[in-house]
């Protein structure tokens, strides 16, 4: 009983992925426009609103997984390490007791 608990909690707080949004999102757009397609009252004409592949509007990529850019990982990895270990090799040479005192 306490591993289905377990398990159940554990399904339901996982949420749902970036891809799984989009595709459901697009189900319900997709099933709205047809339903509007349908009705001589929303009659348009046709139109391609998807970008030209040399626009600047084109997005090369795909939407569920974004690049993430190198230089942006590079300098938050140089920041994390200088800001981490620059404290610590100053606090490992301090003498324990003169760490502590205050004037």
């Amino acid at each position: 009983m306490r591993a289905a608990l377990v398990l159940a909690l554990g399904v339901f707080a996982v949420g749902c992925s970036r891809a799984h949004y989009r595709r459901q999102a697009d189900l319900e757009s997709y099933s709205a426009i047809a339903e509007r397609n349908q009705c001589p009252a929303w009659s348009l004409p046709r139109i391609d609103i998807t970008p030209a592949p040399l626009s600047r509007l084109a997005d090369p990529y795909s939407p569920d997984r974004p690049p993430m850019p190198l230089l942006a990982l590079g300098v938050s990895m140089a920041v994390g390490f200088i800001f981490g270990t620059y404290p610590a090799r100053r606090a490992a040479y301090m003498d324990p007791i003169e760490a502590l005192r205050h004037e």
